[in-house]
C-alpha cells in the first residue's frame, strides 16, 4: 500500500512539473505574440509621423527627418521607445531597453529601442485562466499517467493469468490425448491379436487328432508362422509409434536385392526396381518398406513396380513405389491416411503409413500418396545424396 502511494505522490509531482512547464511555455507563445504586434504598432505610428513631416516640410533632409524622429520619439513617445545615435554608443541605455528597428535609409544612423518598463507593462502576465489551464493541465495529465500506469497493471495481470490458464490447459490436453492414444492402442492391439490368437488356438485343438496328416502339419505351420510374423509386425509398430527415430546408423544398402527379398517374404510375385544404393539404416528401411509391401499384399497386390525420378530443384530424389492392387478407396481422404489408426481397411491398425512417414520425415524426406490406373502409388522424396545410382 505505501509503495502504491509513493507511486502516486511521485506521478502527481510530475505531472504538476508538466503543468507548470506547460503553462510557463504557453505564456511565453503569447508575449512573443503581444511584443511582436507590438513593435509593429510602435514602428508604424513612427513612420506615419515621419511621413506627415515629409509632407508638410519643403524638400526635408535626412538631417532634418532624423532630427524630427528623434524629437518625436522624445516627446510625444519617450513613455515608449528611446532613440539613440550609433556613433554615441549608449550602452548604458541599450542594456536596459530592448532593441527595437532600424529605420529606412534616410535615418540609418540612429537605433530606436522600445523602453523595458512600457514592454514589461504591456506584456500579458501570467493571469487566472491560463493559471486554470495549468491546473486542468496537470490534473489531465495525473489522471492520464494514472490510467496508462493501471491499464497495464491489468494488462500484465491479465496476460499472466491467461498464460497460467493456457499451461494448466495444455497440459491437460497433452494428459488427455495421451489417454486417448492410449485408449486406441490398446483396442487396435485386442483387436488384431484376436485373429491370430483365435487362428492358432484352434489349429492347436485340432493337432492332436490331425498330427499324422502331412497337409494339416504343413498348414498348421504356415498359418502359425504367418499369424507370429503378424503379431510381431503389430508390437513392432506399436513399439517404434512411440519412439524416436535413430538416423544416425546409416550404410549403403543394394535396394534392389533389398526390395525383392522383402517382396518374397510379403509373397509378392513380380518386383520390378531399378539397380541403386540406399544410404539408410538397415532396420527402418526393412520397417518401412515391409509395411508398404503388406499393404499392397493386403489390397490384393501381386506386382510391385518402384521407379526413380528427378526433383525439380535436383537435391531431392522421389522413390515411386506402386502396385496392381486395388488401390486406395474412393471415399478416403489421401492426407489422412497417415494419420496414426486411420485405415481405409476393415483390417489394419492403421500404423503402417504413419510409421512410414514418420520414418520418412526423420530422414528429411517427404511422403505423398496417389491414385493411378492399375492401383495405389507411393512416392517418398529423400535427398539426393541418400542415393548412389549404378551406371
Amino acid at each position: 500500500m505505501v509503495k502504491y502511494i509513493l507511486k502516486m505522490v511521485f506521478y502527481l509531482v510530475c505531472s504538476i512539473m508538466l503543468g507548470i512547464v506547460v503553462t510557463l511555455v504557453l505564456d511565453q507563445i503569447d508575449n512573443i505574440a503581444v511584443e511582436k504586434k507590438l513593435r509593429e504598432s510602435l514602428k508604424g505610428e513612427i513612420l506615419d509621423a515621419t511621413t506627415s513631416f515629409e509632407d508638410t516640410a519643403k524638400n526635408p533632409t535626412r538631417t532634418d527627418i532624423t532630427r524630427f524622429i528623434k524629437k518625436f520619439t522624445s516627446t510625444v513617445m519617450k513613455d515608449k521607445v528611446q532613440t539613440v545615435d550609433k556613433n554615441m554608443n549608449d550602452k548604458a541605455n541599450t542594456l536596459k531597453n530592448k532593441m527595437f528597428f532600424h529605420l529606412p535609409k534616410e535615418g540609418q544612423n540612429i537605433d530606436i529601442y522600445v523602453r523595458r518598463v512600457f514592454l514589461d507593462t504591456e506584456l500579458a502576465a501570467l493571469e487566472i485562466p491560463e493559471l486554470v489551464a495549468g491546473i486542468i493541465t496537470t490534473i489531465i495529465i495525473f489522471t492520464a499517467i494514472v490510467a496508462y500506469t493501471e491499464n497495464r497493471k491489468r494488462i500484465r495481470e491479465m496476460r499472466s493469468h491467461y498464460e497460467r490458464t493456457h499451461e494448466k490447459l495444455s497440459q491437460a490436453l497433452k494428459k488427455s490425448e495421451a489417454l486417448a492414444l492410449l485408449g486406441q492402442m490398446t483396442a487396435t492391439l485386442a483387436h488384431e491379436l484376436q485373429t491370430p490368437i483365435a487362428t492358432l488356438s484352434n489349429l492347436i485343438q485340432s493337432l492332436p487328432s490331425r498330427q499324422s496328416d502331412p497337409r494339416f502339419v504343413d498348414r498348421f505351420a504356415t498359418l502359425a508362422n504367418d499369424e507370429l510374423q503378424r503379431t510381431r509386425r503389430l508390437i513392432d509398430n506399436l513399439l517404434i509409434y512411440g519412439k524416436d527415430i535413430n538416423v544416425k546408423n546409416n550404410e549403403w544398402i543394394p535396394f534392389k536385392p533389398f526390395i525383392k527379398r522383402l517382396a518374397i517374404k510379403s509373397m509378392i510375385t513380380s518386383c520390378s526396381c531399378p539397380e541403386f544404393s540406399l544410404l539408410f539404416d538397415t532396420f527402418y528401411a526393412g520397417l518401412m518398406f515391409n509395411n508398404l509391401l503388406m499393404n499392397s499384399k493386403q489390397a490384393g497386390a501381386t506386382e510391385i513396380t518402384i521407379r526413380t525420378e528427378a526433383d525439380e530443384s535436383d537435391s531431392f530424389v522421389g522413390l515411386c513405389f506402386e502396385d496392381n492392387g486395388s488401390g486406395f478407396p474412393e471415399m478416403a481422404i489421401l492426407e489422412e491416411l497417415t494419420s496414426p489408426f486411420v485405415t481405409g481397411r476393415a483390417k489394419g491398425a492403421g500404423l503402417g503409413l504413419f510409421l512410414v512417414e514418420k520414418i520418412i520425415t526423420a530422414y528429411k524426406g517427404d511422403i505423398l500418396l496417389y491414385r493411378h490406373e492399375k492401383g495405389a502409388g507411393v512416392k517418398l522424396v529423400l535427398p539426393k545424396t541418400r542415393f548412389k545410382f549404378i551406371g
